[in-house]
């Protein structure tokens, strides 16, 4: 598969950005973003209130970015606090203070950073919206073209991982760099045939929504090798860890190794199990055996 087009100097910036905390201010644009979203019919309540804890409770601007990607949206310019938090140690005057978490929120969007993998790679604005004041939708909101023609797909089934994938092709995309699926939706992030990278977001009850990504890896998985049946290998890393039978899964996040030492040095697909409260559990695709 072909990798994508940009050098590894692009997107040096957002790289850094999405790993830090959010101050209180600079959560309050999200907030205002999911406000003008459910009064504009583009989120439930449920889905409203469910964010909005997130927000709250994000710990990094990724997990930030996620609760918006399907919004007209674009994150605000670096803010000068900001700008300090991403400049080398030497650079830097006075160390900055932590803004503990608020609340625990509803984690609808839980960021899991383990093996330096991103279950939110490019969560980003759906419409290339800019900075500028998004102006009110007339009437009822239209999902884009696209959506239309998708049929959806229930999550964390059995089918989840070859649905999302033909979904994902039949959205344009060509190649897959990451699925993540949780009890609610399923997200598949993808290059398109200009190399953009996009995120297809995908619900049971709801059509698809195509959006804008970044921070492209340039890993992408070997769909030929992949036939997954998420049912089983939850429950083959619960078996492996010391996850309580009852214990719920938050996320479950399928993408490759590319034989690095932030991906464990393991080539071929690979399958992150994370369960409420932890742990988290990496299995090979192939044979869902355990990656120490």
């Amino acid at each position: 598969m072909s990798a994508p087009r940009r050098s590894p100097e692009a997107g040096a910036g957002p790289r850094r950005r999405k790993h830090l905390r959010p101050s209180r201010a600079e959560r309050a644009p999200y907030t205002d973003a999911l406000a003008q979203g459910v009064a504009e019919g583009r989120l439930t309540d449920a889905l409203y209130e469910g964010r909005l804890g997130s927000v709250v409770s994000a710990a990094t601007f990724a997990e930030l970015d996620a609760l918006v990607a399907d919004l007209p949206f674009e994150p605000p310019a670096q803010t000068d606090a900001e700008a300090g938090r991403t400049r080398p140690r030497w650079l830097r005057t006075a160390a900055l203070s932590v803004v503990g978490l608020l609340t625990a929120g509803l984690a609808y969007a839980a960021a899991v950073a383990v093996q330096g993998v991103d279950p939110f790679p490019g969560a980003g604005s759906s419409n290339g919206a800019t900075g500028e004041e998004v102006v009110p939708i007339a009437g009822p909101w239209e999902p884009p073209p696209i959506a239309e023609e998708l049929e959806a797909v229930a999550p964390m089934d059995e089918k989840t991982v070859s649905d999302a994938l033909e979904r994902a092709h039949e959205a344009g995309l060509m190649d897959i760099e990451q699925i993540v699926l949780d009890p609610d939706a399923t997200s598949v992030f993808g290059l398109d045939e200009d190399d953009e990278l996009r995120q297809l977001y995908l619900r049971a009850e709801d059509v698809g929504i195509l959006s804008d990504a970044r921070d492209n890896s340039g890993v992408y998985i070997d769909e030929a090798a992949l036939d997954l049946d998420v049912d089983v290998a939850i429950e083959e890393a619960r078996g492996a860890s010391d996850a309580e039978p009852d214990q719920d899964v938050r996320t479950v996040i399928v993408y490759r190794g590319d034989g690095s030492k932030a991906r464990a040095h393991e080539e071929g697909n690979l399958v992150q199990m994370s369960f409420s409260g932890g742990p988290d559990v990496t299995l090979r695709a192939t044979d869902l055996t355990v990656v120490e």
